[in-house]
């Protein structure tokens, strides 16, 4: 099973060379973005937004990992792993996954989701925080769309 992962990610990952040019906590990082880009996907098409933001927020209270990882280093790895993925995703579910992912490591992420006015249509995004800084996306995200402080609409379509 090992061996047949580290073929597929070897595969998979040309961008960066070798896996082996990863640290084995990166390493860990793109593993688990395997698994968790496809569960972010299903959890938030049959929980919803709300029970998963609820599902961060309990899974924040018991930290799992001693080592934690730099939130940036995560979310680069999230997004590398979610572009060669075949598996559907957009901004929701890798915000989420890196967000989720960040909660295991210890680190306390803001999943932010905005809106924005675009030729009459309403546009959402979804990234996130930690201590207020934006780790997934550009800096002025946050000034390009509108934050929701409540929930959000049942019928979002997510760039």
């Amino acid at each position: 099973m090992l061996r047949s992962t580290a073929s597929l990610l070897r595969r998979l990952l040309p961008r960066w060379g070798r896996l082996g040019s990863l640290s084995w906590a990166e390493r860990r990082v793109v593993a688990e973005s395997f698994a968790l880009l496809p569960l972010a996907h299903w959890a938030l098409r049959v929980r919803g937004l709300q029970e998963f933001r609820a599902r961060l927020v309990r899974d924040g209270r018991r930290r799992r990992s001693a080592a934690p990882l730099d939130a940036r280093r995560v979310a680069e790895l999230v997004e590398a792993t979610a572009r060669v993925i075949p598996a559907p995703s957009n901004c929701l579910q890798r915000s989420g996954a890196v967000a989720w992912m960040l909660v295991r490591h210890g680190v306390q992420p803001d999943l932010r989701i905005g809106v924005r006015k675009v030729e009459g249509a309403l546009q959402f995004h979804a990234w996130v925080e930690v201590d207020g800084e934006v780790i997934n996306d550009a800096s002025d995200v946050g000034g390009r769309y509108t934050p929701f402080g409540g929930s959000t609409p049942p019928n979002a379509t997510f760039t």
